[in-house]
């Protein structure tokens, strides 16, 4: 009589899922976070970053210093991720936002925008 178990099977079904989602078989969603900070000397700063909270601890320190940057965007993105590409699409998906910061924000409408806080 052949035994058979459900932890076994269970154990094996949870290696397998392991697998798939380390070869990039299901999605993943990258979710990053933005601002732009304009300097007394007029010089503009653009920020990407996936660390939500880091991103908040710097602009709150940057106040301290009087130095004002706009609200934060959030960029996300949802893909498969192929074997080893985590990092390179994560790099990716911050230089778009970067991207789209400065052409939100060139012309200068940046300076207008933090002018109007003061």
């Amino acid at each position: 009589m052949e035994y058979f178990s459900f932890e076994n099977r269970d154990v094996r079904c949870a290696a397998d899922v392991g697998r798939m989602a380390a070869l990039g078989r299901f999605d993943v969603e990258f979710a990053i976070y933005g601002c732009a900070s304009i300097y007394k000397n007029g010089e503009i700063y653009y920020r990407a970053t996936s660390h939500e909270n880091k991103l908040f601890d710097f602009i709150r320190q940057q106040r301290l210093e009087e130095v004002y940057s706009t609200p934060v965007i959030r960029l996300v993105k949802r893909g498969k991720v192929p074997s080893g590409m985590k990092e390179q699409i994560l790099q990716e998906i911050k230089y778009e936002l970067l991207q789209k910061m400065k052409r939100q924000y060139e012309n200068g409408y940046l300076n207008w925008t933090l002018c109007q806080g003061h």
